[in-house]
């Protein structure tokens, strides 16, 4: 009699345990499975000065296709440097086409796509505290500058060569009291007060309201073109090439470029203007 009791009672649990387990299997979410496609970011190497830029047009594109964007920014040197030594990357943006007749010299490019074109000028703070207006300003002893290092950033390179035709680059460098990475960081220094002046790019001064612009004779016919390039070393160059036709559509990424301050060239502008008006109204 108790052996058959202890039987049944161990049917019983037998029972239940397989009901829970039916009803654990039965209740669970089969586990989503994304394609690598989806999971796996595109690198995008860019340009310090297009940073407020390509922020939006990436956050843009991932909400409108899922297809998330990684982007390293930094001088426009140092990014062709890391591409050279590392081998990888699906883009790389410079803040001026030199630095891609270099890349493509090496093999690096496989499709270029323009975007725009901006200048640099000489950015102080709003109100023009210190008087600048002219370059020889920028030589008092009360005033001081700094600058993006020409061996890093498009902008220091832009603005040494444009001195040096005019026999003002070895001045204009003994004026300068730092050198910076970048030429966010230039911006940065004069926002804060920790410098009067330094050169930067007429676009960044849409980032930094509390900059205003100084044009020096020197940069006024110095325009700096932005193309950006589809790498050879890209794993997806497919899925590469979908985002780059976003960022050059006039629907797309050169709406937000021009509301930067970027000038778009070509076929483009039009349609660019005409759907930044229809935003507007």
């Amino acid at each position: 009699m108790t052996g058959s009791v202890i039987a049944f009672l161990f049917t019983i649990l037998l029972l239940s345990n397989g009901a829970r387990r039916e009803t654990r299997f039965k209740n669970a979410t089969p586990p989503v499975v994304q394609s690598p496609s989806a999971t796996t970011p595109l690198v995008m190497h860019c340009a310090a000065s297009t940073r407020s830029t390509m922020e939006p047009i990436c956050q843009q594109y991932e909400q409108k296709t899922g297809q998330g964007i990684e982007v390293q920014y930094g001088g426009s040197q140092s990014l062709l440097s890391a591409i050279v030594i590392n081998g990888d990357g699906d883009f790389y943006l410079p803040a001026d086409e030199t630095y891609l007749t270099t890349a493509i010299d090496r093999g690096l490019v496989a499709k270029l796509y323009p975007v725009a074109t901006m200048r640099p000028i000489l950015a102080v703070r709003k109100g023009n505290p210190k008087s600048i207006h002219t370059l020889e300003d920028l030589f008092r002893g009360d005033v001081r500058l700094v600058q993006a290092d020409p061996e890093l950033a498009a902008i220091g390179k832009i603005t040494r060569d444009a001195m040096r035709v005019t026999g003002a680059w070895e001045s204009l460098a003994g004026a300068t009291i730092a050198m910076r990475s970048t030429v966010i960081d230039v911006a940065n220094d004069i926002t804060i007060g920790a410098a009067d002046a330094g050169f930067v790019f007429d676009v960044v001064l849409a980032s930094h309201p509390q900059l205003e612009a100084v044009e020096i004779d020197a940069l006024r016919s110095v325009v700096s073109r932005v193309s950006l390039s589809l790498l050879k070393t890209s794993r997806k160059p497919s899925v590469a090439q979908q985002f780059a036709d976003y960022v050059v559509s006039a629907d797309g990424g050169l709406r937000v470029f021009a509301r930067h301050g970027f000038q778009i060239d070509g076929d483009h502008a039009v349609q660019v203007l005409s759907a930044a008006q229809d935003e507007k109204e």
